[in-house]
């Protein structure tokens, strides 16, 4: 499961190298893509169409910022709160989970992403 918070044009950047260097042969991926999504509509298919040559339409999710951060925020408690999902997430079955959140200034500044 790869999660991009990043701005639209770093996006197909990062899902190619998640691609060539973070996908094995077997198995599945799935990627979150918060929004923005493009600038409108014309770059938001542009950016869709270069994602499903990297990975099955069916593996790309396109979300909210504001629902992805209650999702990480509830990692643990999704986990050990649902019988069926915690015996999926041991060490068994993951070989990995990283939590990277290197944001302590909220988006003063960086607003240039959202306001187009």
């Amino acid at each position: 499961l790869f999660y991009l918070a990043v701005p639209p044009e770093a996006v197909v950047a990062t899902a190619t190298r998640i691609r060539s260097c973070c996908c094995g042969v077997a198995g599945f991926a799935r990627v979150i893509v918060e929004k923005p999504f493009g600038r409108d509509a014309a770059s938001s298919a542009a950016l869709g169409g270069e994602l499903v040559r990297l990975f099955a339409e069916e593996s790309i999710y396109r979300i909210d910022h504001y629902l992805g951060e209650e999702l990480v925020q509830n990692l643990l408690m999704f986990r050990f709160a649902n019988a069926l999902i915690d015996p999926l997430l041991c060490a068994e079955h993951v070989a990995a989970v990283r939590i990277t959140f290197k944001d302590t200034e909220g988006t003063q500044g960086k607003s240039g992403a959202y306001a187009q």
